[in-house]
């Protein structure tokens, strides 16, 4: 097959290359096909796929990697078989900035994730999701957990909660996330009351997890609370969080359920493991 002679549609530098298909645009370098495939520059650029494109794409993929399935092995040779060491972490994330990772959704894009995830994870979806998991072996079955165990897992946050609660950006971004082994400095998510005085006391974990009773603190703050393993100071007294929940204004998936429990609990009803 003969080379031919084409031009860059982005440099208009003319070069030879083998011809395998036809198409409307050629690119000399890397370089220029990244810069072709730029925001409007890409042909693509504000078309959007119906959900009708993406079922059948994705039917067309399963179907090929069925009858293909060394092709379906092959799209995990990369990294098969390779341990991730600190040095190559390092070298896959090196070229980024911590900003890079942060994602604050606006209120809109907020409030539509609340009414979803509300709607998705009724009492029969999350029966059927831990029937599963046990099932797996993935959960251990809540009948060989402790009371104590199943409430500190109920009463533990549903969300990320760092683009929920109020602006932590700043500590966010100074600090990171807390990991144990690649930034110990980093921030947690905290219960200003306690999960344990929480569990004393029969409060529901619905009102536990509220984001009204989330606050971001450094690790080692959250550490220097505690005054046994599980028990921390509360910020807060009982009627105070409930207070604060019923000032809440912003969305949250589970605000008419917390409010809800509140009236039960005040009226002398109390958390009970299912």
């Amino acid at each position: 097959m003969p080379k031919a002679t084409l031009q860059c549609c982005i440099c208009n530098k003319q070069f030879d290359r083998y011809i395998y298909d036809e198409k409307p645009r050629h690119f000399c370098s890397k370089a220029c096909l990244a810069i072709g495939n730029i925001g409007e520059n890409n042909p693509n650029y504000g078309n959007k796929w119906t959900e009708e494109q993406r079922k059948q794409a994705g039917e067309e993929k399963r179907k090929f990697f069925a009858e293909n399935p060394d092709k379906a092995h092959a799209c995990g040779k990369t990294n098969r078989g390779k341990k991730f060491s600190e040095d190559r972490i390092q070298k896959m994330h090196a070229h980024r900035t911590r900003e890079s990772y942060q994602h604050y959704p606006n209120d809109e894009t907020r409030r539509i994730i609340g009414q979803k995830s509300s709607a998705k994870w009724t009492d029969e979806y999350k029966q059927r999701n831990r029937r599963i998991r046990e099932e797996k072996g993935v959960w251990i079955p809540l009948e060989l957990k402790s009371d104590w165990e199943v409430y500190q897992k109920e009463a533990n946050w549903i969300s990320r909660m760092f683009d929920i609660i109020d602006d932590p950006r700043q500590i966010l971004l100074e600090y990171g996330v807390f990991n144990a082994k690649t930034n110990t400095k980093g921030v947690v998510r905290d219960h200003i009351y306690g999960r344990k005085s929480g569990f004393y006391n029969g409060v529901f974990p619905e009102i536990m997890r509220h984001p009204a009773n989330c606050q971001i603190l450094l690790h080692s703050e959250n550490v220097a609370k505690k005054k046994e393993r599980y028990v921390d100071d509360d910020g807060h007294t009982l009627d105070e969080l409930f207070e604060a929940i019923r000032r809440y204004n912003k969305e949250w998936c589970e605000h008419e359920i917390v409010l809800q429990r509140i009236k039960e609990y005040e009226n002398g009803k109390r958390y009970e493991r299912k």
